[in-house]
């Protein structure tokens, strides 16, 4: 009965891991496509630049990227701190679309 009952343990130990590395994986897929969403509104907000408005849109562009960089960065660099990271490399990418 010991041996059955150690069993359902380990089987339960790894179905908590492999449940939580889910989780994380979510939330660094969320990450990432945040990331990905608010650079691109940054993008299209200097495709409408003018020489009317310049200064302006320079300025809160410039503001807008440190805010996804404060923000969002921030979010993925701590999911992806720690032993597990590289499991979850398929999760993001640094840039442009998956191949």
């Amino acid at each position: 009965m010991t041996t059955n009952s150690t069993m359902k343990d380990e089987f339960a130990k790894h179905a908590d891991y492999l449940n939580s590395l889910n989780e994380k994986r979510e939330r660094v897929v969320k990450a990432s496509r945040d990331v990905t969403m608010n650079s691109k509104k940054v993008i299209f907000q200097v495709h409408r630049i003018s020489k009317y408005n310049k200064d302006e849109v320079l300025l809160k562009a410039e503001n807008d990227l440190v805010a996804v960089t404060n923000q969002f960065m921030s979010k993925l660099v701590k999911e992806l701190q720690g032993t597990d990271f590289w499991k979850l490399r398929r999760a993001y990418t640094p840039g442009g679309s998956k191949q």
